[in-house]
């Protein structure tokens, strides 16, 4: 099976509006003029009106009741930034949007906002403007991607970054508008104070934005989304601002375990008793063992499993996931937080207890129910991860979007058994 990965600690949950409405992602601090962290948002605009969104801090702990995805409905499953959710001036970055339910035909309306403010009437975007895009958007319908180049000029004139004064912020982009080797050779004269004075500035001019866009599907949905970054400078000083990497996920499979063995299993627990086998759905390393056919019988639980970048070799155990360490000397290492979305594809029956379903979790593993009508064989899941280091409101939350497909193989045991019930 591999090296198996040790499950993260429950982070962060989530929570959607009624109706229509689908807060995907928030993680907002306030302080004065700025939000800190990043957002997105999805607000759902059917022809015959708005259903808005509400907002909520980043103190609330709320859990998602979206994790269903309806076929006849479009839903927006997390927005990635490559190569990572914080950028500099200059750099190119390229967005992928995925999508679950009704098939999207097109993306239109890229902009970025740098100001935003919200009251109880809702979120307002104060300066946006339309993006020039390097590419057209591909991937549909599962996915959009595209990529644009960010202003090099974005930090000359701006003000309120953090109480940075302004000669100091336009200094600074002046001084990063140099080739990278003059910039070396001006850093490696530098003194070590100098450095780290310069990276407590870098660390202060900090730019969350906005992209906004709008996904059309199938059906005449036009559903507006709001994705959110971080524009810092970075790169020539990863030691004193280390930049964050959004999470790898490397593979996603279903755990067949006989039902004796289910109360409290865990993938990752070199001590579990029981033995379980894994049908690797999506496998980055080794494509060749992934198979989409999951074979379901009586006598088993079934658990959906993701990779959490934590290794185990031996006795020791080895995280993937990004540190830091503050000015004070505290050590941090990221925390997961997983959201979990499935589509029963063969909708034979409006009776939603009788599909497939899967528990409310934030976890890397997650029970799944299979359909008790054997009719509904086919099947899709997605994973959205978010990292988050507490404490840093200057650091953007990275993400990594998984989705397989997937398709149910019931037991003639099974089928008389569901036939029975």
């Amino acid at each position: 099976m591999g090296k198996l990965k040790q499950s993260p600690p429950a982070g962060d949950c989530l929570k959607g509006a009624g109706g229509e409405c689908k807060f995907i992602f928030s993680f907002f601090k306030i302080t004065p003029g700025l939000l800190r962290g990043s957002s997105l948002v999805a607000i759902q605009l059917r022809r015959n009106g708005l259903a808005f969104v509400f907002v909520f801090l980043s103190c609330i702990t709320m859990t998602s009741t979206f994790d269903r995805v309806d076929t006849n409905k479009l839903r927006v499953i997390g927005v990635v930034f490559s190569p990572k959710p914080d950028v500099a001036p200059g750099d190119t970055i390229t967005v992928t949007a995925y999508f679950g339910g009704n098939k999207v035909v097109s993306v239109s309306d890229f902009k970025l906002a740098y100001n935003y403010f919200w009251s109880m009437s809702g979120i307002t975007f104060k300066d946006p403007h339309t993006i020039t895009l390097l590419t057209q958007p591909k991937g549909l319908p599962d996915s959009a991607q595209i990529s644009f180049v960010i202003n090099p000029d974005v930090f000359i004139g701006r003000q309120g970054l953090d109480s940075v004064p302004q000669h100091t912020v336009d200094s600074i982009s002046r001084l990063f508008s140099l080739s990278k080797d003059s910039l070396q050779s001006v850093l490696s004269i530098s003194t070590t104070q100098q450095r780290d004075t310069l990276g407590k500035y870098i660390e202060r001019m900090t730019l969350p934005t906005s992209l906004l866009f709008t996904a059309h599907s199938e059906n005449g949905t036009d559903l507006p989304i709001v994705a959110g970054f971080t524009i810092k400078y970075h790169a020539p000083l990863p030691g004193v601002v280390p930049p964050n990497n959004n999470p790898d996920i490397t593979w996603l499979a279903v755990c067949k375990v006989p039902s004796n063995y289910a109360m409290g299993f865990s993938p990752y627990d070199p001590t579990f008793q029981g033995k379980f086998t894994m049908t690797y759905l999506y496998n980055k390393n080794n494509p060749a063992l992934c198979d989409s056919n999951v074979d379901i019988d009586t006598g088993y639980a079934y658990f959906l499993a993701a990779d959490n970048e934590v290794v185990r070799n031996g006795a020791s155990i080895d995280s993937l996931r990004d540190t830091m360490t503050d000015s004070k000397g505290n050590f941090y290492r990221e925390t997961y937080n997983y959201e979990w979305f499935y589509q029963n594809v063969d909708m034979v029956t409006d009776f939603e207890d009788s599909l497939m379903n899967i528990d409310n979790s934030t976890s890397s593993y997650i029970e799944m129910k299979p359909a008790y009508n054997t009719a509904m064989k086919h099947f899709r899941v997605w994973v959205a991860v978010y990292d988050q280091i507490a404490n840093i409101w200057w650091r953007p939350r990275g993400m990594c979007v998984r989705g397989v497909k997937g398709v149910f193989r019931f037991s003639d045991a099974y089928i008389r058994k569901m036939s029975q019930e």
